[in-house]
């Protein structure tokens, strides 16, 4: 397998992870407005 191509896997599997841990964190966030908006009423 070619070197470039493993670091191409390397980044996607990278990337993919970063996409996961940025929507959980969207998530985590979204959720804790939301309880904040129902405490604020």
């Amino acid at each position: 397998m070619p070197r470039t191509q493993g670091q191409h896997v390397l980044w996607m599997i990278m990337n993919k992870s970063a996409t996961h841990t940025i929507l959980i964190t969207i998530k985590m966030a979204a959720e804790c407005f939301i309880i904040g908006l129902k405490h604020s009423d």
